[in-house]
């Protein structure tokens, strides 16, 4: 498996952590694969996603990022930072330390988003909801229940918190009616990768820290989701090999 996620490195990010299951690293490097930090057994937590927008982005991720390498001043800061973050998360993530591992990928997420918003001329993928979800996660922490969130160069909030938790935050964040749906997301792991050499299940994944600084052969670390691609093939004497691709629905 290692070596199968240093070759689709070459290709994706994702697609490199996607072959490892479990809480996966992104060492710093192209030429290395995903590390496993823990088992989807020993995942203690989850994630709530608040879908604001279902719609397409408006501009592309790999446009975005492009044009904040060339004109956001804080650019060269959030890459340095991210570096520090990865460093910290590894440590949090191996003492199971939910609260740093929370805060570590909030102020991640922020300042990711901090970095666009300064670009000229400003990149902002939030909405209103974006931000009253953001705030509301600061209440929910004010009131005893923990969670952070998480946001990728998009407009959708992604509560992170433990296991037991879940669902009162999905009751929570649901009751807002500042989403347009809500999901709710345990550990999973790619079950049955090869049955048979015929299938291959690859979940989704969900960024704690180093959200896109990855493409720039930095580091991350990722979570991953029970929303996964199917890729299976069937070979008959008759039809040959035929194979399928089956893509999540998330609305």
């Amino acid at each position: 498996m290692a070596k199968l996620s240093k070759l689709a490195r070459m290709g994706s990010g994702s697609a490199a952590r996607s072959v490892i299951g479990g809480v996966a690293a992104l060492p710093v490097g192209r030429d290395t694969g995903a590390m496993e930090l823990l088992s989807v057994g020993r995942i203690p937590w989850g994630m709530v996603i608040a879908l604001v927008d279902t719609g397409p982005k408006q501009i592309g991720s790999r446009e975005v990022w492009s044009c904040r390498r060339q004109k956001s001043p804080y650019y060269k800061a959030w890459l340095g930072q991210s570096r520090k973050d990865y460093r910290a998360m590894l440590a949090a993530v191996r003492r199971l330390d939910f609260t740093e591992v929370g805060e570590i990928a909030e102020a991640n997420a922020l300042a990711m988003h901090a970095c666009m918003m300064a670009t000229r001329p400003s990149l902002i993928y939030w909405r209103g909801a974006t931000i009253e979800l953001i705030a509301f996660a600061q209440r929910m922490r004010r009131d005893g229940i923990e969670t952070y969130i998480t946001i990728d160069a998009g407009p959708n909030v992604v509560f992170f918190c433990k296991l037991p938790d879940i669902e009162r935050v999905r009751g929570a964040v649901a009751d807002t009616r500042l989403a347009k749906s809500v999901i709710v997301c345990r550990p999973a792991v790619p079950r049955n990768r090869r049955t048979r050499m015929t299938k291959v299940i690859i979940p989704g994944k969900v960024m704690l820290s180093g959200e896109y600084a990855v493409l720039r052969g930095w580091t991350a670390v990722l979570i991953p989701v029970p929303r996964s691609v199917i890729i299976s093939e069937c070979a008959s004497e008759s039809a040959g090999s035929l194979s399928r691709l089956s893509i999540p629905r998330f609305d």
